[in-house]
């Protein structure tokens, strides 16, 4: 990590504790510092970078999605005695 982007790391974090007026938050914040292994960060990255070029299916592998399966769903509905259809219940998600 180069100079400019760790002062302006340590100048980010200095900024938000001080506009920190929540006692109970700076105390998480103290105890989360406290806890927190250097070198879990050093060595493990906290995002993988994005794919340029990515496509549905290749998400699809990628999280290892293997459909829905209407059936296990239906039995749900049935063991909690649901009365809409499972098909009325999806599209109220998206309203």
């Amino acid at each position: 990590m180069n100079n400019n982007m760790l002062a302006y790391i340590q100048e980010h974090l200095i900024k938000r504790i001080q506009s920190t007026t929540d006692v109970s938050e700076l105390i998480y914040i103290w105890a989360f510092l406290d806890e927190l292994k250097v070198s879990d960060l050093t060595t493990k990255p906290v995002f993988r970078p994005m794919l340029q070029n990515i496509t549905l299916e290749s998400l699809k592998k990628e999280q290892n999605f293997k459909g829905t399966d209407w059936a296990k769903a239906d039995e749900w509905a049935k063991a909690f005695d649901m009365q809409e259809p499972i098909e009325d219940l999806l599209s109220q998600l998206t309203k």
